[in-house]
């Protein structure tokens, strides 16, 4: 029911607090909504959350606060670090719509009328600040890869392992077709290790489906043993160029950097067989983790489908 509450925090944490959030979050569930814990009770939930009584009182009380939409205030400092989703969405609204070239007073100022028309508490300017500068600007993929193509299909590792089908445990890689005109991801596939080629196959037919003419696709390196497995499986209208001289992981480092949210990205191919030092994650929540990373102008877009392992 509140799941959305542990992927926020998930999202703002690196990896290797993963599963000990995970575990807090699954122990501590039950009780939110409860009033009445005994002293016993509360001792046995830190006990198997691994924490102090103290942080079980105030992760319960911070779950209330997400649950009821009230803002959240750090112990230590008062400092709202989160805010109710009537406002996130407001401000999401404001940054999707509002043209690239918008200043930071100008989506404060349009957010501010926003929310008095619609009778929500005006969120502060470092809110505001904060989410408007996650939005990068537009990078131009066609004059840093040289290429005439109308996108690039590039692929890079994550510092984040999972289990397949057959239980093996394998790095996650993150799978990206880019426009090269604005850097922007116009359709991406989370996979349990490399992609075969006919999990790339369908990520590119989907793009294809919703592109209205013809497309001409640029290769990077990562995908020069499967040229012709994947130009023989691809649907028409879409054309293929591949370049060996285009590092795998470059276009998705120059259009997203080195990191999504606190996830470093593998860029160069020979980290990607680099084993992880942290125990293996679901895929599902890998999945979730990535989704709401997205941004809907330049990062990911959380409408695409990502894949299980396979």
């Amino acid at each position: 029911m509140y799941d959305w509450i542990v992927i926020d925090e998930l999202t703002a944490s690196p990896p290797q607090n993963w599963n000990r959030i995970l575990l807090r979050w699954r122990i501590l569930a039950p009780h939110i909504c409860r009033n009445n814990l005994t002293r016993r009770e509360v001792d046995r939930i830190a006990e198997a959350a691994q924490i102090s009584r103290r942080q079980v009182y105030a992760d319960l009380r911070k779950y209330r606060h997400y649950v009821s939409g009230d803002p959240v205030k750090g112990p230590m400092t008062g400092v709202h670090y989160h805010i109710c989703q009537r406002q996130e969405q407001v401000i999401a609204e404001v940054i999707e719509n509002m043209s690239g070239g918008a200043k930071l007073h100008e989506v404060i100022k349009e957010i501010g009328r926003i929310c008095a028309r619609r009778q929500v508490n005006i969120p502060s300017a470092t809110a505001i600040g904060t989410r408007f500068g996650k939005v990068s600007a537009a990078v131009n993929l066609k004059g840093r890869l040289i290429t005439r193509c109308d996108a690039v299909l590039d692929i890079c590792g994550l510092p984040i392992e999972s289990r397949d089908h057959d239980g093996n445990v394998r790095s996650l890689h993150l799978l990206t077709i880019l426009d090269t005109l604005d850097g922007a991801v116009l359709n991406y596939r989370l996979s349990v290790g490399f992609p075969p080629p006919r999990e790339v196959q369908n990520l590119i037919a989907a793009y294809a489906k919703e592109s209205p003419s013809s497309i001409r696709l640029l290769l990077t390196k990562a995908f020069a043993d499967s040229v012709e497995i994947l130009s023989a499986g691809i649907p028409a209208g879409v054309v293929l160029d591949y370049s060996r001289n285009i590092r795998a992981g470059r276009a998705i480092k120059a259009a997203l950097g080195s990191r999504l949210g606190r996830i470093k990205l593998r860029i160069d191919q020979k980290t990607w067989a680099h084993g992880s030092e942290l125990p293996p994650v679901d895929f599902s929540m890998a999945d979730a983790v990535i989704r709401r990373l997205s941004n809907p102008k330049t990062g990911l877009n959380s409408t695409n489908s990502i894949s299980g392992p396979s």
